[in-house]
This record gives structure tokens, C-alpha cells and sequence, in this order.
């Protein structure tokens, strides 16, 4: 980070995680945050320069309490916003939150569901379990044929990346979690979601679409039929994935925000860092804005 390296400890996560955080009962989140936070900066504490834990949900029951900790113990920290995630309340029958869309956001959806009956017969299937691995195949399949692919950005692009997600959903099929969306043309994948619920609330992990039948909007047209489904199964809400995208604010205003809670160790080195990230930057930040603002209105 800026003049130097720095050993970093933080969320176990992946490109895909939309959201991480300490899995404790909540009887006793005091007690485990406290042994944890006790340890690192015990006998853990030569080993690690900073605390770094995103995506952290900011409505999370842990997060003010390693506020307040850390604040206890006089150590410095940083809390950045790390993603917006935008999320759909299912609190009321799709046909009521349909005709609750904008007029043209309904006509360019029809639109959609219009192309896809031209190009041929499309059925949305949704796989909980997944024993064979042919609906997984097919993820990786469409993953191989989308944009992504070509800039790294593909499923199939790492082999980890397809054991990641081999594992994932062996693990999410035993306990009812998964959500394997897949949207078939005339029997061809061309478009896949994957998702995984618990307690009602679905979250969106990855989707993807076959590139060559962009024109057709195919994941919107699984978009469509997705939330639908989820409505009529009396789920509580749909996560959409980290990004503030225009297709995702579509369907919703309602934003979940997750932070990047940064906390430094003690030593001059660290608080050298958290001068420069913490104090600096951020001051520099708003001067640079200011003449900006300056300039604009000048030349206006």
C-alpha cells in the first residue's frame, strides 16, 4: 500500500462473495468478538500491520461492537464504503410490485419476453440440488461463452474458480441453499444465474449470458422470470449483487451498504499509513475538489 508492503489479515472471501462477516450466536457476539480481537493483538500481534474486513454489511449486530473496541483500545481505524448492493423487498404479490415499474421500464421488459419467443422455445429452470453436475456444466458452459471470458473474468477462466464452485454447490444442495438458475433455448443454456437463500432471502452470487445472443437480452429475460418465481414462492427479499448497475436500480431504490472496516496495528509505520489513508488523502481529496468545482464555475 502506497511506499510499502504490509501483511494483512481479513474475511475469508472470493471475486463472488457479495458479503462477509463473523458467524456467531447472538448471545454471545461480545465474548467471541472480544476473544478474537484479545488474541490478534496478543499473541497474534508481531504477525499482521492491518485488520482489513470487507465487504462488511453496515446494518451487521458485529460492526459497532468492533467499533467500540477498537476505539477502547486507542488503535486507529478507517471505514470505507466498499459496495452498494441493491435489494427488492418481497412484501406484496408480483402483479402489485410489477404495476409498480415506470411505464417504459414495463414496455422495454415486454419487449424482451417478445425477442426470446422469436429466437424459440425458452424455458427457466431452477435447480436446488444439483447430484449429476449437468447444471453446473451448463453454468460453465454459458460462463465460457460470455464476455467475460475474454477478459479473465469467466468461471471457467480458473480452474480453482470451477472447484470453488464445484465444492459450493455440493455444500449449498445438501442444506436447500442453493439457486441454480438456467435459461434454455430450445434445449441450449444461454443464460445462467446463480443464487444462494437462506431464511427467505435470496442473494445473487454471478450471473452470465451467451454473447452471441446479446440482441435478445437473455438475462434479462431470466431476470424477469426469476423475480417472479421468487414472489410466488413467498421469499422476503432478493439481494442483487454488489453494484449500483442501472438494470438492477430498475426494479428497486432500496440499497444495502457494505463497508471496508480497516483497523492498524500499533507501530510508527502503521500510523504513518493511517496518517496518509485516514488524514491526508481525504483532505487532498476535497481540496482537488474544490478547485475543480472553482474552475467549472468560472468557465461557466
Amino acid at each position: 500500500i502506497r511506499w510499502r508492503r504490509v501483511r494483512a489479515i481479513g474475511f475469508l472471501r472470493c471475486r463472488e462473495t457479495p458479503q462477509a462477516d463473523f458467524l456467531v450466536e447472538a448471545a454471545r457476539r461480545a465474548e467471541v468478538l472480544d476473544a478474537i480481537l484479545r488474541h490478534l493483538h496478543g499473541p497474534e500481534r508481531a504477525s499482521w500491520d492491518l485488520l482489513v474486513l470487507t465487504p462488511w454489511l453496515e446494518s451487521s449486530a458485529n460492526l459497532p461492537l468492533m467499533r467500540e473496541w477498537i476505539d477502547a483500545s486507542r488503535a486507529r481505524r478507517l471505514e470505507r464504503q466498499a459496495s452498494l448492493v441493491p435489494v427488492i423487498p418481497i412484501t406484496e404479490t408480483w402483479d402489485e410490485f410489477w404495476k409498480g415499474r415506470s411505464y417504459l421500464f414495463r414496455k422495454s421488459r415486454r419487449g424482451v419476453l417478445k425477442r426470446m419467443q422469436r429466437l424459440g422455445n425458452a424455458e427457466v429452470e431452477c435447480h436446488r440440488s444439483d447430484p449429476g453436475g449437468d447444471a453446473l456444466r451448463a453454468l460453465f458452459d454459458v460462463s465460457d461463452r460470455s464476455w467475460k471470458r475474454a477478459e479473465g473474468k469467466a468461471v471457467t477462466s480458473r480452474e480453482e474458480s470451477k472447484r470453488f464452485f464445484r465444492a459450493l454447490t455440493e455444500t449449498a444442495g445438501r442444506h436447500d441453499w442453493l439457486r441454480l438458475w438456467i435459461l434454455r433455448v430450445n434445449g441450449t443454456p444461454i443464460a445462467t444465474e446463480y443464487d444462494l437463500a437462506q431464511d427467505g432471502v435470496v442473494y445473487a452470487l454471478r450471473a452470465d449470458f451467451d454473447q452471441s445472443h446479446a440482441s435478445y437480452s437473455p438475462g434479462a429475460y431470466l431476470e424477469y422470470h426469476l423475480l417472479e418465481r421468487l414472489f410466488e414462492e413467498g421469499n422476503r427479499a432478493y439481494h442483487a449483487g454488489p453494484g449500483s448497475d442501472t438494470y438492477k436500480l430498475r426494479w428497486t431504490e432500496e440499497q444495502r451498504r457494505c463497508v471496508t472496516f480497516i483497523a492498524f496495528n500499533r507501530g510508527w509505520s502503521t500510523t504513518l499509513l493511517w496518517l496518509t489513508e485516514g488524514w491526508a488523502l481525504p483532505r487532498l481529496g476535497r481540496v482537488r475538489d474544490h478547485l475543480l468545482k472553482t474552475r467549472q464555475a468560472e468557465r461557466a
